[in-house]
């Protein structure tokens, strides 16, 4: 931001780290979003804001010059005055690196600009510090004007024996006043960016005022401030810039059409130089590379892209060689400071939707990059227009993972989007205890300052701890999965692997088959490992017996592997190719951000449903399928089919003598081996069925009263408007219950006129949602459910894909990257 400073060749001399520089911002920006796809998606938006900032003390040559008259440019107008071009930055000059000086002189690329001494029409300078004071979530640029959120409940704090807080109709009696979510207290607008005097005014501009109890007292208090002489000069400053700002006058305007041209060509060298930088941005490349002087051979992405525009635009090239060599604008410093404009934009972008919006909801996950730092993935969920939006808002380095230190970065996101927390209706991690904790963790935190913030574990996450937990629990699935991945681990071997294509293209099989390795974490990780199973296991087989007869180690592994695919394996393979299909396809509904509650909550007990049908006794339709393609699968392979013979040979014991050795109550010797059809039936299938159904009623069965109300306002429901069933919903988000019923009421017949009038179908609760929104003003309790239903995320597979954003940004050639540069 720019702050009120002067005397800036002694404060230069003082620090050479202060970057100076005067700024300005055209209408017209590049806006960078995230789609559904993360891949980063660049449109062109108007940024509200126009900003002039004239400076006339120094030569043409010495700085940038452009004007905000001309606003045809699609990105970049702006103008970076270079203008402490001081003595000692002269003998850079003749050095003829893009990164001499640049890095401590160069001009600061901002979105938005503060004056703050009246404009003389004759000349103007502006010093610009890094930074404005007080804390993050109140406004960083003097255009964004004074933030007054105004909260449901304001933080309480006690005096004498009375609660007191901040009240919003004080907006209205001090115009100037702001307040701050993160800190509880309140500053003053005009003095933050024009006062010279830090030391008077503290506490309206570093400190922030909290004494609630001397708020409006005539001696203290806001009365006292609004009648000190330095606040009054801040708001004629603060007058005279809103009014230059609209009349659009000023120096500038006056100047003739030599600088006019000047401004143009500058707007242009600026706008390529922004565009090169974000396609590199976009792309996921890195800008710089190891060496960048000028005799290097890869001086990086960025300056080799500007070399290659200087090859095919001569007017780049003139522009970019009559330039002195810190104030070519291709330093690290502002690339970064570039990539944070973009970022600022971005975020403000979101934030002004999420003030459109009535309701949003969070979800948070969290995992380690490549430099072993804990990276916080932040989430919002929100309904706008008729549209569904989840908008990643940045990673933030987690230096303890405690549930506190975890819930304060959630709201120090939050307080600098601007976000209001108290508009928050749902919150979706993962099920680990630190966020899950119904006492301490995160969701409890979170729901002691907004109640009704409703958590809901990660429907995805507990599809695949269904899994999980029956690979684990179930000795025999247990051997199953362990088989499957020393399988992928031999086969991946160089030399083994060569053979394994080649018998392949022998068999002309197409596609090539790759098996899949085992991994618990990952969703689909064991779906795909059997289907590849499946399709391989001809030329597995080939290959293994193939092996059998070399010399080696590799002979005597072949062997073993080959012993262990008998006929259960192949049941196993079968049943879980079988069962996993299911379960895959409901979990890539929950990845979709177009995925609702309600169908969620109808597809699991559509699964619970079919298992349990499996699960039949007297239906063996499935399992004698199962079962007929195993025998045809050996038969195809050559794998001994076990005899169906009623005569059992008798089981292996422990000899008496060593039986004093033995600790277990029963062991691997002893434990009778499944050979029958029905004894596979019932200690394999069965088993297998029973584990996943209470797996299931387990991991489903929280906030179940709440969220069983939710399809009942599906429309695909039988029993749809049931207020019986709805109304421990409606109760916890406190709507009108004597209302709401009265409007369920008439909504059937509603919904019944509408289809028939405009000839569709309401089959889906954003139909209903779009229905509601025309007749907002006859359902306004139904409309605010339906629309908190939609807004509730059901799976956290949105933090989930930024971190495979981040595995690609911050890679092992990237892995110094700071955590600042990341969130750029």
């Amino acid at each position: 931001m720019i702050g009120a400073h002067s005397n800036y060749k002694k404060n230069y001399k003082k620090s050479k780290e202060k970057k100076v520089v005067d700024v300005v911002l055209n209408n017209h920006v590049l806006v960078c979003d995230n789609d559904i796809s993360n891949n980063l998606v660049c449109e062109a938006s108007t940024y509200t804001d126009s900003t002039e900032i004239i400076n006339n003390s120094r030569t043409n040559k010495d700085f940038l010059h452009l004007d905000v008259e001309d606003s045809n440019n699609s990105f970049g107008d702006v103008l970076a005055y270079n203008n402490h071009y001081e003595e000692q930055l002269q003998n850079s000059s003749s050095n003829d690196s893009d990164y001499s000086d640049e890095d401590m002189s160069c001009a600061t690329f901002v979105d938005s600009i503060d004056i703050h001494s009246s404009l003389d029409s004759s000349s103007c300078t502006l010093d610009i510090p890094k930074t404005t004071p007080g804390p993050k979530d109140l406004a960083q640029h003097l255009n964004d004007g004074p933030k007054q959120p105004i909260l449901v409940f304001y933080p309480k704090t006690k005096f004498s024996n009375r609660m007191r807080h901040f009240s919003d109709t004080w907006y209205k009696m001090f115009n100037w006043i702001k307040y701050s979510v993160m800190n509880n207290a309140v500053y003053c607008f005009p003095c933050r960016f024009f006062s010279k005097h830090y030391d008077l005014n503290t506490v309206f501009i570093t400190v922030g005022f909290k004494h609630w109890k001397k708020a409006l007292d005539k001696g203290s208090g806001f009365k006292r401030h609004e009648s000190s002489s330095e606040h009054k000069k801040c708001q004629v400053m603060l007058v005279e810039y809103t009014s230059m700002k609209i009349n659009k006058t000023s120096v500038s305007s006056l100047i003739n059409e030599a600088h006019l041209k000047l401004v143009k060509d500058n707007r242009k060298y600026i706008q390529y130089i922004g565009k090169v930088l974000l396609f590199t941005a976009v792309q996921g490349i890195a800008q710089r590379g190891s060496d960048k002087s000028e005799n290097s051979v890869n001086r990086g992405n960025f300056l080799e892209l500007i070399h290659l525009l200087e090859y095919f635009n001569d007017d780049f090239k003139q522009k970019r060689q009559s330039l002195s060599n810190n104030s070519k604008y291709t330093s690290p410093s502002m690339q970064n400071e570039i990539l944070t404009v973009f970022s600022l934009m971005v975020r403000d972008k979101i934030s002004k939707e999420l003030q459109k919006c009535e309701y949003f909801a969070i979800m948070v996950d969290e995992t380690k990059d490549i430099s072993k730092i804990e990276e916080l993935s932040v989430v919002l969920r929100y309904y706008l227009d008729g549209i569904i939006y989840e908008r990643f808002m940045g990673f933030r380095a987690a230096g303890s993972l405690c549930a506190t230190s975890l819930f304060t970065y959630i709201k120090e996101i939050l307080a600098i989007s601007n976000v209001d927390i108290k508009k928050c209706v749902g919150q979706t991690y993962d099920g680990a205890n630190v966020m899950s904790g119904k006492f301490n963790g995160v969701q409890a935190l979170f729901r002691k300052e907004v109640p009704q913030a409703l958590y809901v574990h990660c429907y995805n996450h507990r599809l695949n701890l269904v899994i999980a937990d029956t690979c684990k629990n179930v000795s025999g699935v247990r051997m199953f999965f362990d088989l499957i991945e020393i399988l992928y681990v031999f086969i991946s071997g160089s030399s083994i692997h060569a053979q394994f294509i080649d018998i392949q293209n022998s068999m002309k099989l197409t596609p090539k088959v790759e098996l899949k390795r085992i991994c618990l974490t990952r969703w689909t990780a064991q779906v795909f490992a059997c289907l590849t199973m499946k399709k391989a296991l001809s030329p597995l087989l080939i290959l293994l017996n193939k092996l059998v007869y070399e010399r080696g180690d590799r002979a005597v592994e072949a062997t073993g592997l080959l012993y262990q695919i008998d006929f259960k394996f192949i049941l196993n393979l079968v049943i879980f190719c079988y069962i996993l299909h299911m379960f895959k396809g409901i979990s890539d509904y929950l990845q979709n951000t177009s995925g609702e509650l309600a169908n969620a909550l109808i597809l699991i007990s559509s699964l619970e449903s079919t298992l349990q049908d499996m699960r039949l006794k007297n239906t063996n339709t499935t399992f004698n399928n199962i079962y007929t393609e195993t025998i045809s699968i050996c038969y195809e392979n050559n794998i001994t089919i076990p005899s169906q013979d009623t005569n059992i040979k008798r089981k292996k014991t422990i000899p008496k003598h060593f039986e004093q050795f033995i600790f277990t109550q029963q062991n691997a010797l002893e434990e009778k081996s499944p050979i029958s059809k029905t004894d596979l039936k019932i200690k394999l299938y069965y088993t297998v069925i029973d584990h996943i159904l209470v797996e299931i009623k387990n991991r489903f069965s929280n906030n179940k009263d709440i969220l069983s109300a939710v399809s009942y306002l599906h429309p695909g429901n039988e029993h749809i408007l049931s207020f019986a069933h709805i109304h421990p919903l409606a109760k916890y988000y406190g709507s009108n219950t004597d209302v709401l019923k009265s409007e369920l009421n008439i909504l059937a017949n509603t919904i019944k006129i509408y289809e028939l009038r405009n000839n569709t179908e309401i089959k889906t609760m954003m139909k209903l949602l779009e229905l509601l929104e025309k007749y907002k003003l006859a359902f306004i309790e139904t409309h605010k459910i339906v629309q908190i239903i939609v807004t509730i995320p059901i799976s956290s597979a949105r933090c989930e894909r930024m971190f495979s954003c981040l595995r690609g940004l911050k890679n092992y050639m990237r892995s110094l990257m700071t955590n600042e540069r990341l969130v750029q």
